[in-house]
């Protein structure tokens, strides 16, 4: 897993244009090609992937406020797999970023 800050200092470029970056600190719905600074200073919360992803569609989520360890975040992949699994991935290590894309029907989401 990438540092935050290291994360936040790449020019990422992914699917047909540049990554849009948001800070989230509630339950929230991501949108393909999309950038999240989870703050979970409150508390932890659950960010949904796509509902209807394409091949290629990339999310990146990176610990904005060195929380996870505390307060971890939930990402639900809803029908899709994560790395051929059902199921959450739960971010729990201070500081942590994930990039994660979609590759097909069966592996689902890939962690990167």
């Amino acid at each position: 897993m990438t540092r935050a800050r290291d994360l936040a200092n790449l020019g990422v470029s992914v699917g047909q244009g540049a990554t849009q970056w948001s800070v989230v600190s509630s339950n929230y719905s991501a949108l393909p090609s999309q950038g999240l600074f989870a703050d979970s200073t409150n508390g932890p919360f659950t960010i949904t992937l796509p509902t209807s992803p394409s091949t290629g569609d990339t999310i990146l989520v990176s610990d904005r406020s060195g929380k996870f360890s505390a307060n971890p975040v939930t990402i639900s992949s809803g029908s899709e797999n994560i790395n051929g699994k059902s199921g959450p991935l739960i971010l729990n290590i201070a500081d942590a970023s994930v990039v994660l894309v979609y590759t097909d029907s069966t592996i689902g989401w890939r962690l990167i």
